[in-house]
């Protein structure tokens, strides 16, 4: 499920945000690192919705990098420039 429009969707369409104790938060486009994840949909209006509301410092109890957000920026132009292919 999505953590900002909390549509649900099979993992394969959601894009997960993992918290790994080695690593620290990271975009997770596996799906199998080891941690606790949050997913969102591959939709600029949730990728905004999650930064405009701090969701992510929130739910991982620590502070996130902006680095976080512009990866899964990318990460979303990069499935809607797939798709269109």
């Amino acid at each position: 499920m999505c953590v900002a429009c909390r549509e649900r969707q099979p993992k394969k369409q959601l894009i997960r945000i993992v918290n790994n104790k080695d690593r620290g938060i990271l975009v997770d486009l596996t799906g199998k690192v080891s941690g606790k994840g949050a997913y969102i949909c591959k939709e600029e209006a949730c990728l905004e919705k999650i930064q405009k509301t701090n969701f992510l410092s929130a739910f991982f109890e620590q502070s996130v990098d902006e680095k976080i957000y512009h990866d899964l920026g990318e990460a979303i132009k990069f499935e809607r420039n797939a798709k269109s292919i």
